[in-house]
C-alpha cells in the first residue's frame, strides 16, 4: 500500500511539473508575415528597427544584411 501511494505521488508530481503556468507564448516576429519580394522598408514597418545589424556573405559570396531581433518571453 505504501509503495502504491509513493508511486502515484511520483507520477502525479512528474505530470504536474511538465505543465506551464504561463500558457503558450507567441512571438511577434513570425515568418508568416514575411512575403517573398517584400521591400526592406515594408519589413521594417512591420517589425520595427532591429537591435543589431551585420553584413554576411551567402554561400555564393553575395553580401547579405542580417537584422537581429530579440524579445523577452516573460514581460
Amino acid at each position: 500500500m505504501k509503495l502504491k501511494t509513493i508511486t502515484l505521488l511520483c507520477f502525479g508530481i512528474m505530470f504536474v511539473s511538465c505543465a506551464s503556468l504561463l500558457g503558450v507564448q507567441n512571438s511577434k516576429y513570425t515568418s508568416e508575415k514575411i512575403e517573398i519580394g517584400m521591400s526592406k522598408k515594408d519589413f521594417l514597418k512591420l517589425f520595427g528597427e532591429p537591435y543589431a545589424k551585420e553584413m554576411i556573405t551567402d554561400r555564393y559570396n553575395r553580401p547579405v544584411e542580417r537584422m537581429l531581433y530579440q524579445e523577452s518571453l516573460y514581460d
